[in-house]
């Protein structure tokens, strides 16, 4: 189930700057020239989501999802909550890296662990069909909680 969160910081961000020392909260409409080229390469990892560059788009809008900047790519965030256990979770939903290879979420875990845990939420998630990615992050100290598998009728 997605659910509206408020921002976890202020929209009103210098964006001039030449460099994040952490992700910023940014405004996906004075962006999404170069987010959503990134949004198109993401999406092409798993084209069985049937998730539009422009759902990104309206999710980000409408505040149901956020756009974290940084020098080095972009994530977009979502607050969700578990369907039984009505644990909140933030989603971290769509990533990209100028860098191929480099996994922005979690080189900036430490942030959005620290950003999800003051806006009430109990843990951090993503999903990913790229396996190496996976492993990498159970090496981090993720844990890897489902495996889903689809056959098309």
């Amino acid at each position: 189930m997605e659910e509206s969160i408020k921002p976890i910081v202020s929209q009103e961000t210098n964006m001039e700057q030449d460099a994040f020392d952490e992700p910023v909260l940014a405004n996906i409409r004075e962006h999404w020239d170069w987010v959503r080229e990134g949004v198109v390469e993401a999406l092409a990892t798993d084209p069985q989501t049937g998730v539009m560059p422009e759902d990104v788009f309206a999710a980000c809008v409408s505040n149901q999802a956020h756009l974290w900047i940084s020098e080095d790519g972009f994530l977009v965030t979502m607050g969700t909550t578990e369907a039984y256990s009505n644990e909140r979770v933030l989603l971290l939903w769509i990533g990209w890296a100028k860098e191929r290879g480099r996994s922005l979420l979690l080189d900036y875990q430490p942030f959005f662990k620290k950003q999800a845990k003051d806006a009430g939420f109990s843990a951090l998630e993503f999903r990913t069909t790229v396996k190496a990615l996976g492993e990498y992050a159970e090496t981090a100290n993720w844990t890897r909680r489902e495996t889903v598998y689809t056959s098309k009728i």
